[in-house]
């Protein structure tokens, strides 16, 4: 029996034991079903000792092994005429009948059945050897419906894996290749079938060196930050963005990184999920440049629309309807700036987008511009009564930004703060210079309900104006544009922001960095596009 696996071989490997034990004619094992109280036949033998062969068919039935249910132990039945219940069975058949009870998790699973053409009567010895079979049998009985309950859910999540669009990898916390599926060889577009227990970071470098992914995908830099995640930030969920051109067209894809935790809620592993977004992207393509359009149309007569409004207001003459009109036309006036203020910021977003925002780079103090942040929004934190706090060293360098945009991003930040910030709650402004680093790190955090994990990545997408669940404590909805202006603004830097996992107030914290100034720094204030910058900003660092 210790080399059966299936219920099947188990079931057969059962009765052949018990028939070279007593050397039954008739052998049955049954399964009962406590939930409809029915018996199933598992397996079934009988042997001809005319013909001298073993058949796989049984004469004994159902209902007698049901009758073993009832008594609930070992039962030996000598001669089967003298039980008025079983006067219905044919005794040219067998006329003993041995029923031996298989109990799994203290409860009656199974029912072995012998049959005897001739009167049987057991000794001690028999009647323990049996016991012990029923013990080793329910054992092997229970491996084998774990076996196969196994294979079942595995093969169930196989069809699941092989037969979703979205690519699924996972790896282990080493970063071997532990299971993939065909959607994910089709997007990255190699094989992995032989790759499997391999790194898969030396994968996806040695195929980009062979030009097997494409244009785009993984860079090198890409690589070795999924390699330091995986052993430095495992907890770390990531999404990221890139396109491959294969065939004379893109392939747009979103890859998901995140931990695979045990039953003990230990990290064991790393999936990463990709979707193809191609379909997205052209939709999106096509919605920017409706707004482009949209906004570019809409500027020209907004200022009409202002010009006129304030000339009207400078020719109210009449002392009685001055006060009425002024109100309306202040109204107006306010309307229509918020409208200017949300058509220039989607035209600064997409002068970011597309590289073309000129920045004016000058040495600066983070503190002054912070400082020239907070005294915009000083008024909104003291209605909401809410504590603005600096922490900014006297010895943080200069930096190297252009002092606008940067004011514009602290003040963003401070203003989403303050939204989600409850009364009598802190914000603090932070700057330090990390150890053995040419940047600054500015924080912005608060002790409001923070930012949770999976939406961390998201936030900074445009038109995402609030988290999941989570709309601002005061204030209305923004236009979901404010942090995308900060990311796309702090990467014309060329340095990054994100969504720090630790904050000293308990709720957001928000990380950037900045350059400093240079040893040798220029005499005068220049200027560079966004799109200059980047191209420069590895000669920089």
């Amino acid at each position: 029996m210790s080399n059966a696996h299936e219920i099947g071989e188990v079931a057969t490997a059962i009765l052949q034991t018990s028939f070279s034990m007593l050397n039954a004619q008739d052998a049955a094992l049954f399964s009962y079903n406590a939930l409809n109280d029915e018996m199933l036949l598992l397996s079934g033998r009988r042997y001809n000792p005319a013909r001298k062969l073993e058949l796989e068919e049984t004469l004994i039935r159902g209902k007698l092994a049901y009758q073993i249910i009832k008594e609930g132990g070992l039962t030996v039945m000598a001669d089967l005429r003298e039980y008025p219940p079983y006067e219905y069975v044919d005794t040219r058949d067998y006329i003993t009948l041995i029923g031996v009870p298989i109990k799994r998790n203290r409860r009656i699973s199974e029912v072995l059945c012998l049959g005897f053409t001739a009167m049987q009567h057991l000794e001690e010895s028999e009647l323990g050897a049996l016991d012990l079979l029923s013990i080793q049998a329910a054992g092997h009985l229970e491996n084998a419906m774990l076996s196969e309950q196994i294979r079942s859910s595995s093969n169930r999540t196989r069809a699941i894996l092989d037969s979703t669009r979205d690519g699924v990898i996972l790896l282990d916390r080493r970063g071997l290749l532990i299971d993939y599926n065909p959607s994910a060889e089709r997007l990255l577009g190699i094989s992995l079938e032989e790759r499997t227990n391999r790194r898969f970071a030396e994968t996806l470098i040695s195929q980009a060196q062979a030009g097997e992914l494409g244009e785009g995908g993984y860079s090198q830099t890409e690589v070795a930050d999924l390699a330091r995640i995986l052993q430095e930030e495992p907890e770390r969920i990531t999404r990221r963005q890139f396109a491959r051109f294969v065939h004379e067209q893109f392939t747009y894809i979103e890859e998901i990184g995140s931990p695979v935790t045990d039953s003990d809620h230990q990290i064991i592993g790393r999936l990463l999920v990709l979707r193809d977004i191609t379909e997205e992207k052209q939709l999106e393509s096509y919605r920017d440049e409706v707004t482009h359009m949209i906004v570019h149309d809409l500027r020209g007569p907004l200022g009409s629309i202002i010009s006129a409004l304030t000339l009207a207001k400078e020719s109210v003459q009449d002392p009685d309807t001055m006060y009425m009109v002024g109100t309306t036309l202040d109204v107006s006036l306010t309307s229509a700036y918020k409208l200017l203020l949300l058509v220039d910021s989607m035209l600064d977003v997409a002068k970011l987008e597309q590289r073309k925002m000129p920045l004016k780079f000058a040495p600066a103090s983070v503190e002054a511009i912070a400082q020239d942040a907070f005294i915009s929004m000083r008024i909104s934190a003291q209605t909401a009564n809410i504590n603005v706090r600096f922490d900014i060293p006297g010895d943080v360098p200069a930096v190297l930004v252009d002092s606008e945009k940067i004011q514009r991003v602290l003040t963003n930040l401070i203003d989403n703060a303050i939204k989600y910030t409850p009364s009598g709650g802190t914000i603090l402004l932070r700057a330090r210079q990390p150890e053995n680093r040419n940047k600054v790190l500015v924080q912005v955090m608060d002790s409001g309900p923070g930012v949770p994990h999976d939406e961390r990545e998201r936030i900074f997408d445009k038109f995402i104006s609030q988290v999941k669940g989570k709309g601002p404590i005061r204030g209305a909805k923004g236009n979901g544009l404010g942090l995308t202006f900060c990311k796309l603004t702090i990467e014309a830097h060329g340095e990054n922001i994100w969504v720090d996992n630790d904050s000293d107030l308990g709720g957001a914290c928000f990380s950037f960095t900045l350059p400093i100034v240079p040893d040798a720094p220029p005499e005068d204030t220049f200027s560079l596009s966004s799109a200059e910058l980047l191209n420069t900003s590895s000669v920089q660092d």
